[in-house]
């Protein structure tokens, strides 16, 4: 069976609402700006389905010498039964790539959870971050710091991705 596979255009409606769900309105893009994603060569959404509903998806941004997971979640429904791990490990058996995460400073039980998650997956806390600038407009800024798999991230690589992703990712946001 194959763990991951991209997202359909049919699916879209199922994986925005598992997006609002798991992320706070800062975190994410309104619904038209982030389905226009959708058709950028650079950007992907993997999901994995159980029984015909997306039980997770992965969506990254891809260069040719890294990965950017912007957003990871699992449907509540399919949560603490080991799934994040194992879609987390399909994504880096599959892509062969440096993956660097954004997360939210360590200051409560959840992000140390999150950072706790992701660092028994292979990623490293790295003391390098930013604020996200909004995402659209009437949306808050989010500061972020960033985690790196399979290596820590160095400051070379950090200034590559710092630059890349100001440039790509978060360049023409409204």
């Amino acid at each position: 069976m194959q763990m991951l596979k991209k997202l359909e255009e049919n699916q879209y409606p199922q994986f925005y609402q598992l997006m609002e769900d798991s992320f706070p309105v800062d975190e994410r893009r309104p619904l038209k700006q982030q389905q226009s994603l959708l058709l950028r060569e650079d950007y992907t959404v993997y999901i994995h389905e159980i029984d015909g509903e997306i039980a997770g998806f992965l969506a990254i941004w891809e260069t040719s010498d890294f990965v950017f997971l912007e957003h990871f979640a699992v449907n509540t429904t399919f949560r603490n039964r080991g799934l994040g791990s194992k879609l987390i490990q399909a994504l880096s058996a599959q892509i062969d790539k440096p993956i660097v995460i954004e997360i939210e400073p360590l200051e409560g039980d959840l992000e140390k959870r999150r950072a706790a998650f992701y660092e028994r997956n292979g990623f490293h806390l790295s003391h390098y971050g930013y604020i996200q600038p909004p995402l659209a407009q009437g949306l808050k800024p989010v500061p972020l710091v960033l985690m790196s798999y399979p290596n820590p991230l160095s400051q070379e690589n950090y200034t590559a991705f710092n630059d890349w992703v100001f440039s790509t990712v978060y360049l023409d946001l409204d």
